[in-house]
């Protein structure tokens, strides 16, 4: 958990797994255990990696190989971003979806979080959209606490530039699910959806005052993939 935690979120979804075995472990959970401690036996450099020098272009190039044949490029900007993606009813037996979150300064991770939903999702849009606000949620926390440090530290160029301007510089959310990016860009609670209106109230007002927005990205170079599915994690280029 702590090397989880502190540099590893590719052990996100295998940690979150392991941990319905806490309750009552058994022989599949230990063999499961030693899979993970295989994996970082074999894979001991895949930690979090800073730049040395300062990044002064305006964006970044990552690389994400997700379909495990070709690979696909994203340009994601120096500012920060958002990554979400839920994975809806992803296994028999447990009527939760599992939401995985990624926050990117300079295309690196600077925080993460897998968790199981409270609330039983009827459809993907539904999980979807359910992750997406919990993610709106976490990026304005981020966004008000670099409104506290000012220019205490040297800041991205995008978010140093819109609060010495004190303009809005609204923080780019990377969603690969067409209905709820549908729905939000909308503005407007869908008939399916009708049972998440103060969530999706919540979303279409800050939306709106320009804290953030939803940005179309494709299944295969989402980075939050690999937090709700078996899947290695992405290769930062």
């Amino acid at each position: 958990m702590h090397i989880m935690v502190v540099s590893r979120p590719d052990l996100s979804f295998a940690l979150h797994r392991l941990g319905i075995f806490q309750p009552g472990p058994n022989r599949l959970g230990f063999q499961s255990l030693d899979q993970v401690l295989k994996y970082l036996r074999c894979h001991p450099n895949v930690p979090l990696f800073y730049p040395r020098q300062k990044l002064t272009a305006s964006n970044l190039y990552q690389l994400h190989h997700s379909d495990g044949t070709k690979g696909a490029t994203i340009t994601i900007p120096n500012c920060l971003c958002g990554h979400v993606d839920a994975s809806w009813k992803p296994f028999q037996g447990f009527g939760h979806s599992i939401s995985g979150h990624l926050e990117t300064i300079l295309s690196v991770a600077v925080d993460w979080k897998v968790a199981r939903q409270l609330s039983c999702a009827t459809s993907t849009t539904d999980s979807e959209t359910r992750a997406f606000y919990v993610e709106g949620k976490r990026i304005n926390s981020i966004r008000q606490f670099f409104m506290q440090l000012g220019k205490a530290i040297n800041l991205p160029t995008p978010i140093l530039s819109a609060l010495e301007t004190n303009t809005k510089f609204p923080t780019p959310i990377y969603e690969d699910n067409k209905g709820t990016r549908d729905m939000l860009q909308a503005q407007k609670v869908t008939t399916n959806l009708k049972h998440m209106d103060l969530p999706i109230g919540y979303l279409h007002n800050e939306i709106i005052m320009g804290s953030f927005y939803c940005k179309p990205c494709s299944g295969k170079v989402i980075f939050a993939d690999f937090l709700t599915k078996q899947e290695t994690g992405p290769i930062f280029k």
